[in-house]
């Protein structure tokens, strides 16, 4: 029923028509009073492929709760995502909308080839179709696509600003390495963020990890600490900001009971440089990153999305 080897029942629609004949063609699972009731695949799959007809007439698709595909009386159709980059969506809307039709999950967004161009569906934001002259599907009122390229001199900018805390850094991991590399014990982690219930040092989150729910209350946390500037204190705030960056990118080891430690290995402490600037880059995307337009009906990977995703949007938000 997934991935490449799908038997969902679903026949694909070449229009409105097709879409209203399939949902009147269709009787409702028996005993349901609630949506949804009216399979758009195999009847036992109708949790997963259903059909609904709004009170405007217009045929919703519905992928488990999500209307994926709408068809409306005036044979334009709406394509989203409901923010579900899965496989099993790009597969779905191939399978309801069929010839000159086909999706993929791309760069962290659905992308749907329409003809010869392709385009990406952005979050929340219904992608259209129409039929052209000769029956085929076309898109239309398509936004402009931009990706994301490195602000060079943005970056350097932010870079010389933290200048002081990377060779706070540096220094202090060249004075603790050893052979196997460098270590933290959890007694570090408790007299400086305390402990929680279970006696683990209370550390949040992993920032290796933006998805995370306690990612951004961590990263505010840890943007404090690196902006410490008084010349009492700055350093102690340096240092606790290296332990949350060891715990992120290091081994950890310790339980409620025994004394256990952050192991940074040599080749953590060689990645270590890249993951503390990828930091500085999601602190200040907007001095990091400028945004590129890029031609119609063309898709092309933003290797910087991750830092407009997920906990990064979180963090930037407004309160």
């Amino acid at each position: 029923m997934f991935g490449y080897g799908r038997n969902s029942g679903i026949s694909w629609c070449r229009d409105y028509g097709d879409a209203l004949h399939k949902y009147e063609s269709t009787t409702d699972i028996r005993g349901r009073t609630t949506e949804p009731k009216r399979p758009l695949g195999h009847r036992k799959s109708v949790d997963m492929y259903s059909i609904v007809k709004r009170d405007d007439g217009a045929i919703q698709c519905v992928l488990y709760k999500t209307p994926v595909v709408t068809f409306f009386p005036n044979n334009s159709v709406e394509i989203t995502d409901g923010m579900w980059t899965t496989q099993s969506t790009a597969h779905f809307i191939d399978e309801v909308l069929g010839y000159n039709v086909r999706s993929r999950v791309f760069n962290g967004h659905i992308c749907v080839q329409v003809g010869e161009n392709e385009y990406r569906l952005e979050k929340d934001t219904p992608f259209k179709l129409v039929k052209d002259e000769q029956g085929y599907w076309k898109a239309i009122d398509v936004p402009k696509f931009k990706v994301h390229h490195i602000n060079r001199a943005g970056s350097n900018n932010v870079m010389k600003r933290y200048k002081e805390f990377n060779e706070y850094v540096a220094n202090v991991l060249k004075l603790r390495m050893t052979e196997q590399g460098v270590s933290f014990s959890d007694t570090e982690y408790r007299e400086a963020f305390g402990a929680v219930a279970t006696d683990t040092p209370n550390v949040l989150a992993d920032l290796s990890r933006s998805h995370y729910t306690d990612f951004v209350p961590t990263m505010r946390k840890f943007e404090a600490l690196i902006n410490d500037t008084n010349p009492e204190t700055k350093h102690l705030s340096y240092y606790h900001a290296l332990l949350i960056v060891a715990r992120s990118k290091g081994y950890v080891k310790w339980g409620g009971d025994g004394v256990g430690t952050v192991d940074l290995r040599p080749f953590h402490i060689h990645e270590l440089p890249n993951f503390v600037r990828n930091l500085l880059w999601g602190i200040h995307r907007d001095e990091c990153f400028k945004e590129v337009e890029i031609d119609d009906g063309i898709v092309k990977r933003d290797t910087y999305i991750r830092f407009y995703q997920s906990g990064w949007n979180r963090f930037h938000e407004k309160t």
